[in-house]
């Protein structure tokens, strides 16, 4: 037994227990209160307000279970970006340009693309500040190497040319009028014709140099420089001139410069788009590095010998601050270009990008653009253009239920065995500029997403263009989507209905079991699953099931409502009850069982639903009655009105609403329905068309209602079928009198379109008929157009009747009209059959054989007809020939003249019809050819010709017919550069014309031909004659255009003129050299046609020479050259050379004798080692004298006048067999080197 204390203990123990069970059931309450079943994004969230407590959940009438859920997260990304801002500032200097940020959101990224980013400053060194210059400015010096650099070298350069010599100058001055300049000097030739002052076209002298340029495409440039005119001619022979890259870009004439004032400082500024080449100096590309020569020349451009004028001795300018400033692309990383302190990265030339981060929050956000480069040759001026683009988020409110902004929330709806509908609203407004590029929408792991809508394409789903790759997380890229994304943006999705499970059970057999059919009395019993998910796993026991019931008129079963709680496994079971057995709340039908479920509770945010329904039937015996169950004689294709009675078996009470149908004969598969005209009684308007049968068809009426046992009856018709009597033909226009004709008929059924065999077929024709059947239903009558009153020309009518048993009988008309016998008229034109107006076409000296047959309609010739050509002012009757039975006319063209002409011809015969048939004539003129030859050669083909001024030249022209017949007496012209007629040469049947070709002049020259005559086809030609200069062959008299002689010898030229169009030799023309030997004329003293010139005391070498002749406008030559070689014998050169060898070597002996001399031979070698000891006295150190001993200064020095006297002697010296002989190798002589 327990003690009293047990008990006690045992009481407290129990109080205890209670006590913690209600303090972990509190704070399990607390804590499920706070959770967020979406997903771990909104675990941390702290918005569980009375703001956010759940809308009322409604049931509709269709079992749809819908409310407000918790609302979902939005984040916005959006970017703006401002095009081609102008940046520009100048060495030292920056220039500034912002970019606005919307209100609320935060600025993270900055970024600036650069386009066109240009500098424009000074590449080449042209100051010339060298330091003071070398003291003389005489003419002919070169001061290039005086004023060397390790910047930028210019050197001095000059060329003469021509006759004489001009000494060129290009001094360096820096003293203080002039400052730091250089000097373009050019000096006359006095000598060559003295006292004339003489100067060379093309002389000239310049200071150059190259620069480098390391930029991109050239976009603009100008040349800027100041000249000095000190000593100028007035006169532009002379020009200062300026070269980039070999090219002349701007010249000035000296006179013209002049004008400006001397020994006085001029400044020019000269832009590219004047230059003389401003299109070719700069590559269409960039520079990258490239080497640009620049050149200040000073060049005679006219040349010649001048004497009397002023400053005519020597011309001379000075030149300084030479530049060229370039707008060139260039390289950010070129310039340091830098945006808020970050340097600016290179893509290309012009163009760089450049990226900041950060966490602005201001109105504006500000760029500072500058340079860290530091100008070389002057200041520069650098511009740019930016696409400068924020990139900006912000965190908006939570989703919408309505486009409200107030609404936050989420709508659903789910239906049984469906999954739950969610929709819901984000609201979008982007600043002024931006657009936005992305937006995250946030919700629970178990949603899907189906459709995502913007706001100016609401009907179009997008969500195909979004990222919903991670569970709960949506990615839009809007940016790609639309342009416009302000406003509401609608997101639809789907979750899992947590509703799974739905069980009906009925006792009735003493057990449980499945069951959904039901009689009044009955106990059912119901339970649920609902769906246990890892997101309400974890607090499911802690929500409830709704059990609701609708009766069969929809109206909810309100006394039999149910809450129940879930178990930790997600199962619901409600309490059994038993269906009513009397009223009120007795009623026969289907009733509808609906669980609801959502996870919502205490404050919780609703997240996961579900519903289920399904249905149970209580039911009775019902009684189907017709009003008619027999109709009589109903004609196929009558309506029936069928009424029958649907009540209840046992109390017969109406049954409305039911389902009361047949099926009709035409579609034994279609339902027809009854309609219900008053409770329980039911009315359809049946169409009998396409019953099965004539006579008796049965047809089965059914009724059914859910809460009734279903029903049927049957119903007797008895069918007269319809019927179709169709005619091939019911109109015959053209019986021929006394002839057969038969008339075919269908008889059918309407609506099956099956022949009906006739019981009986009968016609009012007078005359012999008789009918035959060719198949069922398909009959015919045939009659003969005569009897008593039918005559021919005349309409008549007649009918057709048709019956049989149980179809309804078919009576037509028909009308024959009795015509005259038929005829056919054929036309044969030349012995070709023509129809209806075909084209004839014959020349106008040609006949027509007209012929035509008429024949009845067994091909029977027509005698005695009369048949008539008219048309064309013609009315002739064609005559008959039985023979060949046919009618014929021949007619002459020349009778209807030229031209179209429509010609017909009619064909009469009594009792036969009368025929007529139309055809067209064409006259034409007598086809013709015409022939053109120049010069004897047929030239029809190509009428042209090549030939030389003062030629004869024939044109004959050949005017035929077709078979190559001449036309006489024709009109044969010609017009253009000559107009006149040519002449008609009735022996060779041609019309020619000759002239001689200087009547044109040289050039090519249209002469158009035409020919024609009456009643003949006109034909013309073009002639082209082209006229050219007479040919010729320059040459030597030999024919060689290779001349040898030695130097010294006086060379004779002798050439000649060949004229290849008429022969012989030219005399009396200009014939001229130029060349290595000058210029000059060729005489022809003999007057034979060989011009000839004699060069005297010719050098060594070899000369070209360029023959030039002229004789006149109308003769073209070519220049020849000829080569002249003046080349020494063999045997001169080889003898020269020997001697010069022998003068360099005889004089490289005697200079290295004296040397020897000098150092070694003046003194014996003791006393040169002591004279060398002696220099060495005076050092700091001692010196280093090394004495050999006696015995082997005397042994080394026997050894070698022993071996210097062996060399003297014949043979080989005896040398001990140890030692090795001495060998004297001797080198090659070496020409030398040119």
């Amino acid at each position: 037994m327990r003690t009293t204390n047990q008990k006690k203990q045992n009481r407290l123990a129990v109080i205890c227990l209670i006590t913690v069970t209600l303090s972990v059931l509190s704070f399990l309450n607390i804590g499920l209160n706070s959770l967020n079943v979406i997903d771990n994004a909104y675990s941390q969230r702290s918005d569980l307000n009375p703001v956010n407590s759940l809308n009322a959940q409604d049931l509709s009438y269709d079992n749809t279970f819908s409310g407000i859920g918790a609302p979902w997260n939005l984040t916005h990304w959006a970017n703006r970006t401002d095009y081609d801002l102008f940046v520009g500032f100048s060495e030292a200097g920056y220039d500034m340009v912002d970019i606005p940020l919307g209100s609320g959101w935060n600025g993270y990224k900055l970024s600036a693309e650069i386009n066109d980013l240009t500098d424009n400053r000074n590449w080449n060194n042209g100051t010339f500040n060298y330091g003071a210059h070398d003291g003389s400015d005489i003419s002919g010096e070169n001061d290039t190497t005086w004023i060397s650099n390790s910047f930028q070298n210019w050197t001095f350069g000059y060329n003469d040319t021509g006759y004489g010599v001009n000494p060129m100058s290009g001094n360096y001055l820096s003293n203080i009028t002039l400052g730091d300049c250089l000097e373009l000097r050019m000096d006359d030739d006095d000598t060559y014709i003295p006292p004339w002052s003489t100067y060379d076209p093309d002389d000239s002298c310049w200071w150059s140099s190259s620069i480098q340029i390391p930029r991109g495409k050239i976009i603009d440039s100008s040349l800027n420089f100041d000249l000095y005119p000190n000593h100028l001619a007035q006169f532009n022979s002379w020009a200062f001139s300026i070269y980039l890259n070999s090219k002349r870009v701007y010249s000035i004439g000296t006179y013209t410069l002049l004008q400006y004032g001397v020994n006085n400082w001029h400044s020019f500024s000269i832009p590219q788009t004047i230059w003389t080449n401003s299109s070719n100096i700069f590559p269409n590309e960039p520079l990258n590095n490239s080497i640009l020569d620049i050149s200040l020349v000073l060049e005679c451009v006219g040349g010649g010998n001048f004497s009397g004028f002023v400053n005519d001795d020597y011309q001379r300018i000075y030149i300084d601050n030479v530049e060229l400033n370039v707008e060139a692309e260039v390289l950010p990383s070129y310039v340091g270009l830098i945006m808020n302190q970050t340097a600016v990265g290179d893509i290309d030339w012009g163009k760089g990008i450049v990226e900041i981060e950060g966490n602005w929050e201001t109105t504006n956000i500000l760029t500072n653009f500058s340079s860290t480069d530091v100008g070389e040759l002057g200041p520069y001026i650098m511009d740019l253009k930016t696409n400068l683009n924020l990139y900006g988020v912000k965190h908006t409110p939570d989703t919408n239920y309505e486009t409200n902004v107030g609404s936050l929330g989420t709508v659903f709806s789910v239906e049984n065995e469906s999954s739950v509908n969610w929709e819901t609203y984000g609201f979008i407004a982007i600043p002024t500029g931006y657009s936005e590029s992305e937006m995250i929408l946030n919700y629970p792991t178990d949603v899907i997403l189906t459709n995502v809508f913007e706001p100016e394409n609401p009907s179009t789903n997008i969500l195909s263009l979004c990222d919903d790759s991670i569970p709960g997380r949506l990615s839009i890229p809007i940016d790609s989507i639309s342009p416009n994304p302000d406003g509401f943006w609608k997101f639809e999705a789907t979750s899992p209905n947590y509703c799974e499970e739905l069980h009906i059970f009925n006792n009735a057999t003493g057990s449980w079991v499945p069951n959904n059919s039901f009689l009044s009395g009955e106990y059912i019993n119901i339970t649920a699953k609902i769906r246990n998910s890892p997101e309400v796993s974890s607090y499911i026991q802690n929500t409830k099931a709704h059990l609701q019931i609708r009766y069969p008129n929809g109206s909810l079963w309100t006394e039999r409502n149910q809450i129940a709680s879930v178990d930790s496994n997600g199962d619901v079971k409600f309490n059994p009850f038993q269906i009513p057995s009397t009223p009120p709340e007795y009623e026969v039908g289907e009733y509808e069982v609906i669980i609801t479920w959502n996870n919502s509770y205490s404050s919780f945010s609703l997240n996961e639903t579900g519903v289920m329904v399904k249905k149970f039937q209580v039911t009775h015996y019902s009684n189907l009655i017709p009003d008619i169950e027999y109709y009589e004689n109903i004609a196929d294709g009558s309506i029936l009105n069928l009424r029958v009675t649907f009540s209840d078996l046992e109390n017969f009470d109406a049954i409305e609403n039911a389902n009361i149908y047949t099926y009709n004969f035409t579609h034994p598969t279609t339902i027809q329905y009854f309609s219900e005209i008053s409770p329980g009684y039911y009315f359809f308007e049946f169409n009998v068309t396409g019953a099965p049968n004539a006579g008796n068809n049965t047809i089965t009426v059914f009724a059914n209602s859910p809460s009734y046992v279903s029903s049927e009856v049957n119903i007797t018709i008895d069918i007269i079928k319809n019927t179709l009597l169709v005619v091939d033909n019911d109109y015959l226009d053209s019986v021929p009198f006394e002839q057969n004709f038969t008339i075919q008929f269908n008889y059918t059924e309407v609506y099956s379109g099956m022949g009906i065999v006739a019981s009986n077929l009968s016609t009012n024709w007078a005359g012999e008929s008789f009918f035959s059947m060719i198949t069922q239903g398909v009959y015919t009558l045939t009659c003969n157009a005569s009897g008593p009153g039918y005559q021919a020309d005349k309409l008549y009518s007649m009918i057709i009747t048709v019956e049989a048993d149980r179809y309804q009988p078919q009576s037509i008309p028909i009308r024959v009209f009795i015509t005259e016998k038929a005829s056919f008229l054929e036309l044969y034109i030349n012995g070709t059959k023509k129809n209806e107006d075909d084209l004839v076409s014959i020349e106008f000296w040609q006949k027509i054989n007209i012929t035509v047959t008429f024949n009845d309609a067994s091909s029977n010739h027509l005698s005695g007809a009369s048949i008539k050509l008219t048309g064309g002012g013609l009315l002739e009757p064609l005559i008959e020939d039985s023979i060949r039975e046919q009618y014929s006319f021949l007619l002459n063209a020349s009778e209807l003249g030229l031209g179209v002409d429509y010609l017909s011809i009619l064909a009469n015969l009594s009792n036969y019809n009368p025929q007529s048939i139309r055809f067209i004539t064409e006259i034409t003129e007598r086809k013709t050819l015409l022939e053109v030859y120049l010069d004897g050669e047929d030239k029809t083909g190509d009428p042209s010709i090549d030939i030389a001024i003062n030629k004869i030249l024939n044109i004959t022209i050949k005017y035929t017919d077709l078979n190559g017949n001449h036309i006489e007496n024709a009109t044969v012209e010609m017009f253009g550069a000559i107009s006149d007629s040519l002449n008609e040469d009735s022996t060779y049947k041609q019309y020619s014309y000759i002239f001689n070709t200087s009547l044109l002049d040289i050039g090519v020259r249209l002469i158009a031909i035409s020919a024609e005559k009456e009643n003949h086809m006109f034909q013309s030609e073009d002639l082209r004659i082209e006229i050219r200069r007479i040919l010729t062959n320059v040459t030597t008299e030999d024919g060689s255009s290779t001349l040898t002689a030695k130097p010294g010898d006086n060379v004779r030229l002798r050439i000649v003129l060949h004229d290849l169009d008429f022969g012989g030799l030219i005399k009396g023309a200009v014939v001229s050299y130029s060349g290595d030997l000058g210029n000059g004329i060729l005489t022809d003293g003999d007057n034979n046609g060989v011009y000839e010139i004699v060069f005297e005391n010719i050098a060594e070498g070899t000369f070209k020479i360029k023959i030039t002749a002229f004789y006149g406008d109308n003769y073209e030559f070519e220049n020849y050259e000829v080569t002249i070689s003046a080349i020494r014998p063999a045997g001169e050169a080889l003898l020269i050379l020997i001697l010069t060898v022998a003068a360099i070597s005889a004089t490289l002996i005697i200079m290295g004798y004296i040397y020897a001399y000098q150092k070694y031979l003046k003194y014996p070698k003791p006393v040169r080692k002591v004279r060398k000891y002696q220099k060495t006295l005076e050092k700091a150190k001692d010196p280093k004298v090394s004495i050999e001993k006696r015995e082997k200064a005397f042994n080394e020095a026997y050894k070698e006048e022993l071996d210097r006297s062996s060399k003297m002697l014949k043979g080989k010296p005896e040398t001990p067999p140890a030692l090795k002989p001495k060998m004297d190798v001797k080198k090659p002589i070496e020409n030398p080197k040119k």
